[in-house]
């Protein structure tokens, strides 16, 4: 009887593990659709610095790859995968509820475009930094690294889907500012980074 009951105290033990698992990861996703929405809502405005002209969005952009890495490393591939899913099913939501409200014609390119770049950039970050987790020691570098390639991979999938790779004059001084800004916020990320617990076993 005793055994019985300590069988059964130890599975209550690992369910209760399992939901606050499950709902820890279910609020990280949220928080990362809800800094997705952000991303595309600040995209229209702008900052002007050096006489250029700077959108809001990309002071977001550190921010949502920090959160999908926070997820990785914390949790696992799959459910940061999930992750993205979701937050990107909750982009192309917000895009369709927005273009409703303000009686615009739906466009499959203006609600579907940021949503892909957002998913192809991010599913190839999560690959990246899954990587870096497992199989190099030396990390910080590496994921600054990896901060700004996912970050200008963004930013020439955003220019494929909407301008069609046409470039400004402007176009490589802005985004050797962008990067600048982007990189020091990424500095500060990486910091925050290093200082999580792993909380994933290696995979065999």
């Amino acid at each position: 009887m005793v055994k019985k009951e300590s069988k059964k105290s130890k599975n209550k033990k690992k369910n209760t593990k399992k939901e606050q698992f499950n709902n820890d990861t279910f609020m990280f996703s949220m928080l990362l659709s809800v800094t997705c929405m952000l991303l595309v809502a600040l995209k229209p405005y702008h900052f002007t610095l050096f006489s250029h002209s700077l959108t809001f969005s990309l002071l977001i952009i550190p921010i949502v790859i920090f959160i999908s890495n926070y997820i990785t490393k914390k949790y696992n591939f799959q459910n940061s995968f999930m992750s993205i899913i979701i937050s990107t099913l909750m982009m192309i939501a917000f895009l369709l509820l927005v273009t409703n409200l303000t009686n615009k014609p739906v466009k499959l390119i203006e609600i579907l475009g940021d949503p892909i770049c957002y998913f192809i950039s991010m599913f190839i970050n999560l690959a990246i930094y899954y990587y870096i987790l497992t199989n190099i020691s030396t990390k910080s570098s590496m994921i600054i690294i990896n901060y700004l390639f996912t970050m200008l991979l963004y930013t020439f999938l955003c220019i494929i889907f909407f301008n069609n790779i046409v470039l400004t004059n402007n176009f490589w001084t802005e985004l050797l500012i962008c990067s600048i800004i982007q990189f020091f916020i990424s500095l500060i990320l990486v910091y925050f980074d290093m200082k999580i617990e792993r909380g994933i076993a290696k995979e065999k």
